[in-house]
C-alpha cells in the first residue's frame, strides 16, 4: 500500500459549511509487507495461522531463531524506515530484529500478555522510534530474526516500511522490470533560437485512470510540428488494457447523510455537517460542501440541506447534470407526506413535489432536471415532512447523486475502403456550451455538435478488419495509435496531446474547437477553434508508426503565457504507467515525475524504460519542431 503523508490540514466551519483552507503532501511513500507474501529458506514450512483480525484473515507463526526475508528495490538514494510490526502474542515478550542486506536497523519488543491463547486473534503495534538509515539504489535485502521468544513465539500481521521518495508499489517491491538502455535518438537542431519549453506541472495520484501527468509545451513559431506513435521500445509479448480502478474515487454520491432522528418532543433545530465525498479521480482537496438543518415544530418537521458543488470551472459537471434524491424512512408507523423543493441557478425555490411513504413504501426519489444547479455556493433543498401525529421519525438517509449517464451514441461518418470514420455523442460533454461540427471534404456532408470522432485504418494483412489510429476531442486532445501489431486484435491508447492554446493553470485544460473540415482520401483536417485560431494536421499510418504533421499554425493568443499543447499522461509508479521518463534534443532522459522544473529543445520524446502492467503497449509519443 502507498501513501502520501498530509504535512498540515486546516479545517474551518463556517455557517455549517466546511472549508478547506489547506492539504499539502510530502513526497514519500509507505508500504505493507504481509508476513505470508515472506521469503523463508528453502526447506522450512511457513506456519500460516487463520486469524479473523488479521489483515486478509491471516498471520504466519515464528519461534526464537527463525527468520525471513522480503525484497525491496530502490531507484534513488533514499532514507529506508522500519515503521512499525503488526503482531499478536499470547506469552512473554518477544525481541524482534530488522536487517536490510548487513546492517541491522531496528529492534522492536513486543508486549507480554496472555490470557489461555485469546490473544492470538487481538493484534497490536509496535513502532519503530529510531532514525531512518539511507541505502542506495538497487535491490535489497530485508531480514526479519525473531532473537528471543517464549515457546509459544510470536505471531506477524505485517510489517510497514517507508521511504523519504516518491517509490511506487510495483517498484518498490521489485514487481517491475525495468531497461537501463532505452533511449531514444532524437535529433539535435544546430541553432538555438525558437527553443519550445517543456514545463513540469505534474502532480502524484494512485489512481491510473487519472491523468496527473501534465506538461504544457510552449512553442512561440514553428513550420511545422510533427507527432509520432511507436510501439514502446522495451520488449513485451503482454497486452494488459483494463480499467484498473484500484484507489480511484467513483462514487457518484454529491452529498449524503445518515441517521436524522426526531420525537414527539423535538422542537429545536438541530445541524450536521459533512463534507462531501464528490471530485475528480484521486483529487486531494476536498471541495463539495453539504450542511443539513432540521428542524420540527407541532405541525411538521423540515429538513434543509445547503451545499455547493464544483463545475466547468473545475473541469467536472457535478453543477450542470441532472441529480436523483433519494430519501428513505428507517421505519413508517403510519402515512406520512413528504413534499420536496430545491433552490438553484435562477434563484428562486421550485414548486413542491410530494410523494406518499407508509410502512410498505419507505424510499422514494425526486428527479432534478440537467442544468438546475448553480455552481459554487448556495444549493438548497428543502424537504417538509406532514403526518397526523407526532410519533418518533427517524430518517435512514437522505442522498443526492448525478444522474446516470446515458451509452455515449456512436455514429458512422464516413467508410473509403481504406479508412473508416465514426463519430461520437456522449451524454454530458464536460464542455458544456461548447460543440464543434465536422465537413467531410470528400462527400460535403456536415455533422453537428460531435463531441469527437475517431479514425480506422484497414489492417492490411486481413481483409476486412480496422486498426483505430486517431481520436479528436472537442476539447483538443488527441490520441494516436500505430496500426495493430500482427496477431493481436487491439492495442489500448495511453498518453494524449491537447493541441491548441491552452491556459496552463486550468484544473483541466482545453482548447475548444468549433469546426473542422475532414478530408479522408488524404487524411487531413482543417482545424478551427473558438478564440479564433487554426492549423493543418495530416495523419499518415504506416506499420512501425503513425504520425501527425501540424502546419499553418494560427495563434492568436501570446505564445509565451499560453502552451500550444499540453502532454497528459498517467503515473501511479514505474510498472504502473503510461509514460515514465522523458528526453530533450537527443539529451539523457528525466524522470517523467522527478522535480525538473523547465527543458528547453526541438525534439522531446515521451516514452516507458518499466514494463507496465498497465496499458502494457500503448504507444511512445516522439514530437519534432521544425522551426
Amino acid at each position: 500500500m502507498q501513501s502520501a503523508v498530509p504535512s498540515s490540514q486546516v479545517v474551518l466551519v463556517v455557517g455549517g459549511i466546511i472549508n478547506l483552507l489547506c492539504f499539502e503532501y510530502i513526497i514519500g511513500a509507505r508500504f505493507v509487507f504481509e508476513a505470508e507474501d515472506a521469503i523463508i529458506d528453502k526447506g522450512r514450512t511457513m506456519k500460516i495461522m487463520s486469524r479473523s483480525s488479521a489483515t486478509k484473515a491471516k498471520a504466519v507463526s515464528f519461534n526464537q531463531g527463525d527468520t525471513f526475508h522480503f525484497e525491496f528495490c530502490l531507484t534513488d538514494d533514499s532514507e529506508v524506515k522500519i515503521e512499525q510490526l503488526q503482531y499478536s502474542n499470547d506469552g512473554g515478550s518477544d525481541l524482534v530484529l530488522f536487517s536490510i542486506d548487513t546492517v541491522d536497523v531496528a529492534e522492536l519488543t513486543t508486549e507480554a500478555r496472555s490470557q489461555f491463547g485469546k490473544h492470538w486473534n487481538d493484534f497490536q503495534i509496535v513502532h519503530n522510534t529510531g532514525a531512518p538509515r539511507v541505502f542506495s539504489v538497487g535491490r535489497h535485502r530485508l531480514t526479519v530474526t525473531i532473537l528471543k521468544s517464549d515457546i509459544f513465539g510470536v505471531e506477524i500481521d505485517n510489517l510497514e516500511i517507508s521511504t523519504n521518495n516518491q517509490h511506487g508499489e510495483f517498484e518498490f517491491k521489485c514487481m517491475v522490470y525495468c531497461f537501463s538502455n532505452i533511449k531514444y535518438n532524437m535529433p539535435v537542431k544546430n541553432y538555438n533560437h525558437g527553443l519550445a519549453r517543456v514545463v513540469q506541472r505534474s502532480r502524484y495520484t494512485q489512481c491510473s485512470e487519472e491523468d496527473n501527468v501534465n506538461i504544457p509545451i510552449f512553442v512561440s513559431s514553428a513550420r511545422t510540428i510533427q507527432i509520432m506513435a511507436t510501439l514502446p521500445k522495451y520488449t513485451s509479448f503482454n497486452n494488459s488494457r483494463e480499467a484498473d480502478f484500484t484507489n480511484c474515487h467513483q462514487v457518484s454520491s454529491l452529498w449524503k447523510f445518515n441517521e436524522i432522528e426526531f420525537s414527539s418532543t423535538d422542537y429545536h433545530h438541530q445541524k450536521y455537517n459533512i463534507a462531501s465525498i464528490s471530485g475528480i479521480g484521486n483529487r486531494k482537496q476536498v471541495k463539495n460542501i453539504a450542511a443539513l438543518i432540521a428542524g420540527s415544530n407541532d405541525k411538521e418537521i423540515s429538513v434543509s440541506i445547503v451545499f455547493r458543488l464544483d463545475g466547468p470551472n473545475e473541469g467536472v459537471v457535478d453543477s450542470e447534470i441532472g441529480s436523483d434524491i433519494y430519501f428513505r424512512f428507517k421505519e413508517v408507523h403510519e402515512p406520512c407526506t413528504v413534499s420536496m423543493e430545491y433552490f438553484g441557478r435562477d434563484r428562486k425555490w421550485s414548486t413542491p413535489v410530494s410523494k406518499e411513504f407508509n410502512k410498505y413504501m419507505r424510499e422514494h426519489i425526486w428527479m432534478v432536471p440537467d442544468f438546475t444547479w448553480r455552481e459554487g455556493e448556495d444549493n438548497r433543498v428543502k424537504f417538509i415532512i406532514h403526518s397526523k401525529t407526532r410519533d418518533i421519525v427517524n430518517i435512514e438517509g437522505i442522498e443526492m447523486t448525478r444522474r446516470p449517464r446515458r451509452q455515449t451514441r456512436f455514429f458512422h461518418m464516413y467508410n473509403s475502403g481504406k479508412n473508416l470514420v465514426e463519430g461520437a455523442n456522449t451524454d454530458f460533454w464536460w464542455l458544456i456550451n461548447q460543440t464543434m461540427t465536422v465537413k467531410l471534404v470528400d462527400s460535403g456532408e456536415i455533422f453537428y455538435a460531435a463531441d469527437y470522432f475517431r479514425i480506422y485504418d484497414r489492417i492490411p494483412w486481413t481483409k476486412d478488419h480496422y486498426s483505430q489510429i486517431f481520436v479528436i476531442y472537442q476539447d483538443g486532445n488527441i490520441r494516436l495509435l500505430p496500426v495493430t501489431p500482427h496477431g493481436l486484435d487491439w492495442i489500448p491508447f495511453g498518453s494524449s496531446l491537447l493541441i491548441g492554446q491552452t491556459n496552463p493553470i486550468d484544473i483541466r485544460p482545453s482548447a475548444s474547437i468549433r469546426h473542422i473540415d475532414l478530408e479522408v482520401k488524404t487524411l487531413t483536417l482543417q482545424i478551427y477553434y473558438h478564440d479564433g485560431g487554426s492549423l493543418k494536421m495530416k495523419i499518415v499510418p504506416t506499420l512501425t508508426y503513425t504520425s501527425v504533421e501540424i502546419s499553418d499554425l494560427k495563434l492568436t493568443k501570446d505564445p509565451q503565457m499560453h502552451p500550444f499543447m499540453t502532454f497528459r499522461s498517467m503515473w501511479v509508479g514505474d510498472g504502473n504507467a503510461d509514460i515514465d521518463h522523458i528526453s530533450v534534443d537527443d539529451q539523457e532522459p528525466h524522470h517523467i515525475m522527478s522535480m525538473w522544473h523547465e527543458l528547453r529543445g526541438h525534439s522531446m520524446a515521451f516514452f516507458r524504460q518499466c514494463i507496465s502492467q498497465h496499458n502494457t503497449l500503448s504507444p511512445d509519443l516522439q514530437i519534432l519542431i521544425d522551426q
